[in-house]
């Protein structure tokens, strides 16, 4: 297997990235692990998580999320 130099490799980050990005706790990143909700990388013992895909499914959270309408409107 080559590696090609033109390809960037993605970003990985570690649980506690996660869980700041997310605003959710490290028994809940596990949780959504466990229900197919997050994909993590394992290197070793250490859990990764690709950037991109972290950032997209927030962005999928945001998109579902109902608007909520002004009380005054």
């Amino acid at each position: 297997m080559n590696i090609d130099d033109n390809v960037p490799m993605p970003r990985l980050l570690d649980v506690p990235t996660v869980c700041q990005i997310t605003s959710l706790s490290v028994s809940r990143i596990y949780c959504l692990i466990a229900e197919g909700e997050l994909r993590r990388v394992k290197i070793g013992r250490k859990a990764l998580f690709v950037e991109a895909e972290i950032r997209a499914w927030l962005e999928a959270k945001i998109d579902a999320s109902p608007v909520r309408q002004s009380a005054t409107a």
